[in-house]
């Protein structure tokens, strides 16, 4: 990696790194409303963390590698909006995704971590 692609890195790290806190904040509401079932499901296989910020990563899968997913697509489901972006749950899965552009990084929070969601299939 040269210079350039590293400053780029680093620059779109802290612009995602800036919404962080609300990302944390979107998701936390987002688990209150879901069922027990769902959410006993698939906290059987996570440890619990005392703020949901302390895990939320940023992740080299993409929105659109998601979306593109046949097993992913038909679950994904809008659950609010960060700077006109939508942030994404994935039914079933546990997985949280917003991003400023669909092609590149995003934040992310899986409820299974450390495990990898169920039918995780992404390369």
């Amino acid at each position: 990696m040269n210079s350039e692609e590293c400053a780029h890195n680093h620059s779109s790290h802290m612009a995602l790194l800036s919404f962080k806190n609300l990302f944390a904040q979107l998701v936390e509401q987002h688990i209150a409303s879901l069922s027990d079932n769902e959410l006993s499901q698939l906290e059987t296989c996570a440890r619990r963390h005392s703020k949901i910020s302390d895990i939320v990563c940023i992740d080299e899968v993409s929105v659109s590698d998601m979306l593109a997913s046949p097993f992913y697509q038909p679950r994904a489901s809008v659950i609010a909006y960060i700077d006109l972006k939508p942030v994404l749950y994935y039914n079933g899965a546990g997985i949280y995704q917003w991003s400023d552009t669909l092609d590149k990084q995003c934040l992310s929070y899986w409820l299974t971590y450390p495990e990898l969601p169920p039918g995780w299939e992404l390369n």
